[in-house]
Parts: structure tokens; sequence; C-alpha cells
């Protein structure tokens, strides 16, 4: 009994003798993560990655050149004032004046209105435009056949009966017929007529001032370039004359209420 209990106390020191050995620490801390030694704390399960849920990383491509953000009108930055892009204002285009077209009534035998409509064009300009209107009775006509035989020279012939002017035209005249319908038509315009027959005939200013006084294209009747009270009282003076000096702006050989109306869309212009 003496050896086993001798042995038990020597083992109890040697046991005491390496706990005093050991250092302690003053204040010891209690690690939340870890029990003691007679109860561990649990440890966590792994958690394992689900590819279904896990968000693919993407890595740079260093083929592509990074891009900075450009700043548009659209996507402007709150806060900072833009600067205000000038509008140009452009002018309105004039409103342009209408010129109403002359018609000069005359009959002409259908295979000669080509040679009338030519001449006639000679003599048309922009401030008064003429057109040739064919009728079966006008004041003004031309004719072709005649029991009167014509003078080789001799172009036309002319002859007056109250307000009707009959006109011959010589087809087998040495002259040019287009000379010969260019000099007649000058005549129905009244316009200055030579002496001797010119060369050729051709519009002159002085037959544009003689168009646009007695025809008024623009209702100007007096020739002052403007369409005033001045204009209405000459208008005025003529109305109800049979082929007057002035005031006849259709050219039908009269003037009447048509002339009137044409003149009240061109007054003041």
């Amino acid at each position: 009994m003496k050896r086993p209990l001798a042995a038990l106390l020597l083992s109890g020191l040697l046991l005491g003798a390496a706990w005093a050995q050991e250092p302690t620490d003053p204040n010891p801390q209690p690690n939340p993560g870890t029990g003691s030694p007679e109860n561990p704390a649990p440890q966590p399960d792994p958690v394992t990655p689900d590819p279904a849920t896990e968000a693919p990383k993407t890595e740079p491509n260093p083929e592509t050149p990074a891009t900075t953000p450009v700043t548009t009108p659209e996507t402007e930055q709150p806060g900072k004032e833009q600067p205000e892009t000038e509008k140009k204002i452009e002018p309105a285009p004039a409103a342009e004046t209408t010129v109403p077209v002359i018609k000069i009534q005359v009959t002409v035998p259908e295979a000669l209105r080509p040679m009338f409509t030519d001449a006639l064009k000679v003599f048309s300009y922009e401030r008064v435009p003429l057109q040739a209107e064919f009728t079966a009775n006008a004041d003004t006509q031309f004719l072709t056949e005649t029991d009167i035989p014509f003078n080789p020279d001799a172009g036309s012939r002319t002859l007056t009966s109250g307000n009707k002017k009959f006109i011959w035209i010589n087809t087998a005249s040495a002259l040019s017929q287009s000379l010969v319908w260019k000099v007649e038509t000058a005549r129905v315009l009244k316009l200055p007529d030579s002496i001797l027959l010119p060369r050729d005939r051709i519009l002159t200013e002085q037959d544009k001032q003689a168009l646009k006084t007695q025809f008024a294209s623009k209702g100007d009747l007096n020739g002052d370039d403007r369409v005033d009270l001045l204009d209405l009282i000459i208008l005025a003076k003529n109305m109800g004359v049979e082929n007057p000096p002035k005031g006849d702006l259709n050219q039908d050989g009269r003037v009447d209420d048509t002339d009137y109306n044409l003149f009240q869309q061109l007054y003041g212009k």
C-alpha cells in the first residue's frame, strides 16, 4: 500500500511542477470563435458555389480600346448651363406680282395662224405679255383671197370700214413673209410705223413704251409706273368708248366692266 501511494504523490508533484513552468496571461480574453477545451465551438459547413446563380466574371479585353463618354445635347449634365444655339432667320420670299396677259383678238385663216403667232411673240415682253386669241369675226381680220390683183412688190393691203379692219396678205409677194407679218402685227398693235419698209422688224425701246402706255398691262394708263387714282380717272373717262386711246385693258375694242374688273386687280401695284 505504501508503494502505490508514494507513486501517486510523485506523479502529482511532477504534474504541478509542469503547470508552474507555463506562462499565464494576467487578463485572459475569451475567444468567441473557440470554445473551451471541454466544449469546442461548432464549425460551419462549407458552402459549395452554385454555377447557375453565380455572376460570371468578365475580364477586360486588351484588343478593345477604352472609350470616353461624350456629352451630347440629349445627355447633357444636370445643373450645367448649355450654350444656346443661334438660330438663323431667313427672310420671307417677296411676293410675285402677276402680270395679266393681253389677248389680241384677230381673225386669221387657220393655215396662217402660226405666222401671226410668231410675229406677236416679237413684241411681247415681261411688262406687256401678248397672246393671240383667234375668233370668227374679230374687228381685225387677215385675208388672203381678193379679186384685186397685188403688185408683186407689195406685201399686204389694208381696208378700214368703221370699226373693222381688213388686211390682205400677198402670199405671192417677193418680200419675206415673216417680215410682212411682223410689220402688219406692229400696225395692229398701233406701234410706231416707218415710212420705208425695214429690213427686219424688231422690238425697240420706243415700242415698249408705246405698248406699256397703250395696253397698260399693269393698269398704268398714264405711264408713271404706278397704278393709282390718276389711272382710274383715265379709265372712267373712256368708259363706254369704242376703240379708245387708253383704258381698253383686255383689248376687245371698248372700255367696259371687264376692263374695270381687271383694273381692280391691278390697283395699287
